[in-house]
C-alpha cells in the first residue's frame, strides 16, 4: 500500500516509475502516473488521487471500504 512517500515523490520527482512485482507498470511524470486507476491495480486496494491543496501535485488517499 502507498504511504507518505507517494506524496513526496509526487512533490519533488520529475519523473516515476511504478512498479509491479518487479516490472514497471508505468514511468512518466507524476501527474501522469499516479492515476486512480493504476495505483489502485497496483496496490490492489482503490484510492483516490487528488491534487494537493498547496501545489497541485498528486495527493494518494485510500479509500475506506465499510
Amino acid at each position: 500500500m502507498g504511504g507518505p512517500r507517494d506524496g513526496l515523490a509526487a512533490a519533488y520527482a520529475h519523473r516515476l516509475a511504478v512498479l509491479r512485482s518487479g516490472r514497471v507498470e508505468a514511468d512518466g511524470s507524476p501527474e501522469d502516473v499516479f492515476t486512480e486507476s493504476l495505483l489502485t491495480r497496483v496496490y490492489d486496494q482503490p484510492v483516490e488521487v487528488l491534487p494537493h491543496p498547496r501545489g497541485g501535485t498528486p495527493l494518494v488517499l485510500p479509500v475506506r471500504q465499510r
